[in-house]
């Protein structure tokens, strides 16, 4: 991850990679409770980008929502591109063989999701987001990106901007779950 057009393909395949673009939703759900389903849905916006992500709160597990079946699947970021229609195939090729993850857990009340370079594991992204706030914090072992105006900035946008809130899962069934 050393040249602006990965750090801008890193950040864009995790966030946006990890959603659906979609009008904000106006039924939200109480803040995180325990004694709810164990699959929850955040939406997440930045002004009038957004993305909204399914997860299993006891594991971390992120889920896609497969229109088809009706039912949340194990990540897929082919489910999860927006306008992948729109985007070079070579260039989301090339995105999907040198990021890793992602990789996800809950850790203290707190999503953690990491991507990472493929040649160079060590060399990662963590976003964590408290499960009570909602609020995004991002980190990185990459010594080069630590030190990168362009990932410090968008760090702190995505810190200080993005507004969350827990909505209605799409469905709270998962594949090979019997209906």
């Amino acid at each position: 991850m050393r040249n602006s057009l990965t750090i801008t393909l890193a950040l864009g395949i995790s966030l946006c990679g990890c959603t659906n673009l979609m009008p904000r939703l106006s039924e939200s759900l109480p803040k995180f409770s325990p004694n709810t389903s164990s699959i929850k849905r955040v939406y997440c916006s930045i002004k009038s980008l957004g993305f909204d992500l399914h997860f299993n709160v006891k594991t971390g597990h992120l889920y896609s929502y497969n229109d088809f079946s009706e039912k949340l699947e194990p990540f897929n970021i082919n489910l999860e591109i927006p306008f992948a229609e729109l985007i070079p195939p070579q260039a989301i090729y090339t995105a999907k063989n040198a990021i890793g993850g992602p990789d996800s857990s809950i850790t203290d009340n707190n999503l953690q999701i990491k991507i990472y370079n493929k040649d160079e594991r060590k060399e990662s992204i963590t976003y964590t987001m408290d499960l009570q706030t909602l609020k995004f914090k991002i980190e990185t072992t990459d010594r080069d990106l630590q030190i990168e105006p362009g990932f410090i900035a968008a760090s702190k946008i995505i810190e200080q901007q993005f507004k969350c809130e827990y909505i209605k899962p799409e469905t709270t069934k998962t594949k090979g779950q019997m209906d």
